[in-house]
């Protein structure tokens, strides 16, 4: 049975949502880990990359597996790294410079804390910049075996 979280993002073509914020942790030649608000479905999730595959335009396809989120929990991230600046919008890469070590622990222990009651969905999504989203599938990828998503998903 699906729950709502995913009935959201299922219902809307992917190509229609409106993200709020975006939040990237982890970067290299691309969002690998983060989390994301749309308005559009209204909705908030935390990703995690599952496959990439490089293409000619230098933009590489990404998939990744969602994980449901509260929706305060982006505007609670910003207040917890206020100390690396004003999030750029949409899509914020904060470096992660913060002007005493114990500030850093504290923040990262605050955003795992949060981040520790996402509940993983039965949703994939396929974006190149997480600003655009191309597809969308149910898929239960936390417990799939798969090798090659790309392949998988026949794209």
């Amino acid at each position: 049975m699906k729950r709502q979280f995913e009935e959201d993002l299922l219902s809307i073509d992917a190509a229609k949502w409106k993200v709020r914020q975006v939040i990237v942790f982890d970067w290299h030649d691309g969002a690998r880990e983060g989390i994301c608000s749309l308005n559009l479905p209204k909705s908030s999730f935390y990703f995690e990359l599952l496959a990439e595959r490089a293409t000619p335009d230098d933009l590489d396809d990404r998939l990744y597996g969602l994980s449901s989120i509260p929706d305060d929990t982006v505007n609670q991230v910003i207040r917890i790294l206020s100390d690396l600046g004003p999030p750029t919008m949409p899509q914020w890469i904060p470096v992660w410079d913060f002007p005493r070590p114990d500030t850093r622990d504290k923040a990262e222990d605050e955003i795992e804390s949060i981040l520790a009651s996402r509940q993983k969905a039965a949703v994939v999504i396929h974006t190149r910049d997480m600003k655009k989203f191309l597809r969308c599938w149910n898929i239960d990828w936390s417990k799939a075996q798969i090798d090659d998503w790309f392949d998988y998903i026949d794209i």
